[in-house]
């Protein structure tokens, strides 16, 4: 989640999980789970965050003919940070349920969906949203991949707590 860490690459390739009545169709499922432990910088206040706890994400995709479609469900697991100036503790809230549909090109299939992460402050400071790019891939081989590409702060001068 920081722009200086480097991302986890999913990578796999999809195959069919078992035999179907529809020989064109493929469906491929991808459990993720991360245990985050990392320092960050929160733009909207100057300080650095400790973040840690943990990320569950599920890709579903399902290829048919020459149509694609990834399903991308995500949630947190006492995901939390902490100011390492100010002690303030943040809730990192991320429940996302994206579907993208397309059709190959050449064999080949991109996409980018939109990811949104909600820090809520637990104390007088701000909260904000993280929101990240995640650029999803299937090639010619039908090698699946997904990365994040970029990271941008939105600062929500509205505290929960006055």
């Amino acid at each position: 989640m920081s722009c200086e860490k480097s991302s986890e690459e999913i990578q796999s390739v999809v195959k069919p999980v078992s035999k179907s009545t529809e020989a064109a169709s493929v469906y491929h499922y991808e459990n993720q789970t991360y245990d985050l432990d990392y320092i960050d910088f929160n733009q909207c206040n100057g300080e650095e965050i400790h973040v840690t706890g943990r990320l569950k994400v599920l890709f579903h995709v399902t290829v048919n003919n020459n149509n694609i479609k990834v399903t991308r469900n995500a949630n947190t697991q006492g995901l939390s940070a902490v100011g390492l100036t100010s002690g303030t503790i943040y809730r990192v809230i991320q429940i996302g349920n994206e579907e993208n549909n397309g059709t190959f090109i050449n064999g080949q299939w991109n996409t980018t969906m939109v990811v949104h992460d909600h820090l809520i402050s637990q104390g007088k400071e701000e909260n904000f949203m993280l929101k990240s790019l995640i650029h999803i891939s299937v090639n010619a081989n039908g090698e699946f991949s997904a990365n994040v590409d970029n990271y941008s702060f939105e600062c929500n001068r509205i505290s929960l707590i006055n």
